[in-house]
């Protein structure tokens, strides 16, 4: 679990804090997602009072366990994430407009940041990556890793809307 002590800053406004984690862990969970991580977790942040709240900002790098995209191997896929986070203390919810979506209520000295980690993350990640830019992908007919070996399937590859095209070559 990674908390941040806010004790000596929560209730002197303008007064800030600096921190760094760097965590090994293999997996984040949030809310049923599981990130698989292939590398520690490296947080670096800065936490300042505004006065009606805490501002925390950082940087997070690390590098996912994922799934090439075309051969489905697992490759690691660094990410290097800036966020910002605003935390306001249980104690002043009511004086804080609670539709606001951006704000996370904290209770106590510490605020916890794995669910915020995990939710960056699962933002930021790649939509689709690939073990490497020259990556072959796998036979669409017999499933082969084409990186790893060839295979004997004929490739036919034509648009069926030009099948009556190749009728007329024969």
């Amino acid at each position: 679990m990674i908390k941040l002590n806010v004790e000596k800053i929560k209730n002197t406004p303008g007064e800030s804090i600096k921190a760094d984690y760097d965590v090994q862990i293999n997996e984040l969970i949030d809310e049923g997602e599981t990130i698989n991580l292939s590398d520690n977790l490296k947080i670096n942040l800065l936490a300042k009072n505004t006065g009606s709240e805490i501002l925390v900002s950082g940087k997070i790098e690390t590098a996912l366990k994922m799934m090439c995209g075309r051969c489905l191997t697992e490759t690691d896929c660094p990410i290097d994430i800036d966020f910002e986070e605003i935390f306001v203390h249980k104690s002043k919810a009511e004086y804080i407009d609670n539709s606001d979506d951006d704000i996370i209520f904290f209770e106590g000295n510490n605020i916890h940041l794995d669910q915020i980690v995990a939710k960056n993350i699962i933002l930021n990640m790649p939509i689709r990556t690939f073990c490497d830019e020259e990556c072959k992908g796998i036979c669409p007919q017999c499933g082969i890793n084409l990186n790893e070996e060839k295979c004997s399937c004929v490739q036919d590859n034509i648009d069926p809307r030009m099948e009556v095209l190749k009728k007329l070559l024969k």
